[in-house]
């Protein structure tokens, strides 16, 4: 096993967290495939909120996303839900 495997699942402990998404940009990640079928009900609903990753194919669980190569701005609401944060630039 290499090195780096231990990094990278470290890393990755919190996927899709915006945290993890960061990382997989900092090493080069363009695409993600996940298995949607081993991944819980709770991550399962932050990753299809996940304003960074855009699902592209989908077959037997298994789900292939772009990763932005920048990050998207986003907050939470109250129940935990992820939305998109305008930032309004004012000049006078």
């Amino acid at each position: 096993m290499p090195l780096s495997f231990h990094k990278h699942a470290w890393e990755l402990r919190g996927f899709p967290r915006p945290e993890s998404l960061d990382y997989l940009r900092r090493v080069g990640v363009t695409h993600v495939v996940v298995d949607a079928e081993r991944l819980s009900e709770p991550r399962l609903e932050v990753l299809e909120q996940a304003l960074d990753l855009h699902l592209l194919a989908m077959e037997h669980g298994l789900r292939i996303y772009r990763l932005d190569k920048q990050p998207r701005p986003w907050a939470q609401d109250s129940l935990g839900k992820a939305y998109r944060v305008e930032a309004w630039v004012l000049s006078w």
